[in-house]
C-alpha cells in the first residue's frame, strides 16, 4: 500500500487517506465498470521502478488505481474506490471466496478489514 498525494484536494472532499494498493512492485489493484457492476482487477505495471509508481501516477485514467483508506475504531479499515464512490473492496463470509467490490450495504459481504 502506498499513499497517493493529489496535486489538489478540495477541503472536506476526501473521506480518507488516498492509497494505491499493490501486491508486489509491479502488480496493482484497479477497478472498472462492467455490466453496471464495478469489478476489481490486478494490473501489471512492467515499468515500475521506484516507490512512486511513475507509470500509474502519470496514467490519464489513474483514478481506477486509487482507493480511500478509512480506519474506524482501533483497527477496522475500509477501502472505497475513488473512481466509483460507494463501492468497497469486500470479501465473503465463507472461506475460499474471491475478493470483490460491492456496495457498502451488501449484507453478504464484509467491507471492514484489520490492517497491520
Amino acid at each position: 500500500m502506498s499513499r497517493y498525494i493529489p496535486f489538489s484536494v478540495p477541503p472536506g472532499d476526501s473521506p480518507g487517506l488516498i492509497v494505491v494498493l499493490s501486491i508486489n512492485n509491479n502488480l496493482y489493484m484497479s477497478c472498472r465498470m462492467e455490466d453496471n457492476k464495478v469489478v476489481l482487477f490486478l494490473e501489471v505495471n512492467i515499468n515500475s521502478h521506484d516507490q512512486y509508481h511513475d507509470d500509474i501516477l502519470t496514467d490519464r485514467d489513474m483514478d481506477r488505481f486509487l482507493f480511500y483508506r478509512k480506519t474506524t475504531g482501533i483497527s477496522l479499515t475500509t477501502f472505497e474506490s475513488v473512481k466509483f464512490r460507494g463501492w468497497y473492496i469486500s470479501t465473503s463470509q465463507q472461506e475460499n471466496q474471491p475478493v470483490e467490490l460491492c456496495k457498502v450495504d451488501a449484507a453478504n459481504r464484509l467491507t471492514s478489514f484489520r490492517v497491520n
